[in-house]
């Protein structure tokens, strides 16, 4: 498992994980997902809601060989609900969570989560996973 911090979704095939909380955002950020993704927003809209260690998977139309996986932080993502939505990720899904991953802080609110704590807190997850 390579872990990379990215400011863009790359042009290589990619697990990225997307991060979501459960907002009056999410669901002007889930058509934004779909549309980038070449999904239904709103299949999407009812089939994710972001409560915290819920996952979805989508396969990007424009994105090839890649795999989205939107990851539910719940409505107070304290770090150990974050290490814990990122532990079950990675217990669950080791499979596919293989090769380059991508961890988009794209649709994070910064006064409930930051962006040390994100990255700390979805490392330690992810490797905590795969024992």
């Amino acid at each position: 498992m390579t872990l990379k911090y990215l400011t863009s979704i790359p042009s290589t095939p990619i697990q990225l994980i997307i991060p979501l909380l459960q907002s009056d955002q999410l669901a002007d950020q889930l058509k934004e997902i779909a549309t980038e993704s070449g999904q239904d927003a709103k299949l999407l809209q009812s089939d994710f809601n972001a409560n915290a260690g819920s996952i979805h998977c989508i396969y990007p139309a424009e994105h090839k060989g890649s795999r989205w996986l939107l990851l539910g932080l719940g409505d107070h993502p304290s770090e150990a609900v974050v290490t814990n939505a990122f532990r079950g990720l990675s217990f669950r899904h080791s499979k596919i969570l293989s090769g380059q991953i991508g961890i988009s802080d794209r649709y994070l609110d910064a006064d409930k989560i930051s962006i040390d704590a994100l990255a700390t807190t979805s490392v330690n997850g992810l490797l905590l996973g795969t024992h």
